[in-house]
């Protein structure tokens, strides 16, 4: 394949990946649905040399580094409340329940990402 059409397929490819996280916003997507929008994007550019898909891969790192800094919070789910790590959740920190004595109650319970302010669960 010539470097020309590999460029074309990679930029094609990048922008529905953009997209795909553009959407994930918007609409408060899951994991398994961003991943899957991912993965359609790739299968673009599956015949095209490596260095395409190496580099679709960083872009994704990239993007996904990005949606956890700013528009994803890890909780914990206890008795029907969120409580974040973040301390500018819109949730209970997970520091209330330490510092009234209680952080034990956080062992066992799995963690998971949520879309920041919604309570809506991303994985």
């Amino acid at each position: 394949m010539d470097i020309s059409r590999s460029l074309k397929l990679r930029d094609k490819a990048m922008s529905r990946i953009y997209d795909a996280y553009a959407c994930a916003k918007i609409y408060h997507s899951t994991s398994a649905q961003l991943f899957e929008a991912e993965q359609t994007a790739m299968k673009t550019v599956a015949a095209c040399p490596q260095w395409v898909k190496t580099y679709l891969q960083g872009a994704r790192l990239v993007l996904f580094d990005q949606l956890w800094r700013n528009d994803l919070e890890s909780c914990y789910e206890l008795d029907d409340h969120l409580y974040s790590v973040r301390k500018d959740s819109v949730h209970r920190t997970i520091d209330a329940l330490i510092n009234a004595g209680q952080g034990h109650m956080l062992s066992g319970i799995e963690c998971h990402a949520y879309w920041l302010g919604t309570g809506r669960r991303f994985s």
